[in-house]
């Protein structure tokens, strides 16, 4: 059976799917038509999925403000999309939902 965590604590299986899903269903709204820097921001949210078993790996995504609208996406190499502000903060809600 699977386990399922969220910084570090054990969390219930569907609870975590559930935020999973807004997780995963978040699009990048538009592409950075020019080099955009973010030297210096700090992250509103960065989620890392460690995934197990064959294929093992570890995605970074931290999501860094832009304007009202957007976020910026840094995956760790350039940055090269924009993010819905809503979106993003409907993920970081229902992530602070769970662990609380």
């Amino acid at each position: 059976k699977a386990s399922y965590y969220c910084n570090g604590s054990k969390v219930e299986e569907d609870a975590f799917k559930d935020v999973y899903q807004k997780m995963i269903s978040a699009q990048y709204d538009a592409k950075a038509e020019e080099k955009v820097s973010a030297e210096g921001t700090k992250p509103i949210m960065t989620i890392r999925y460690h995934i197990f078993g064959k294929g093992e790996t570890t995605m970074t995504v931290s999501f860094l403000p832009y304007d009202d609208s957007f976020y910026l996406v840094d995956t760790g190499h350039t940055i090269r999309f924009f993010a819905d502000k809503r979106q993003v903060d409907d993920i970081a809600k229902a992530v602070k939902g769970l662990i609380s």
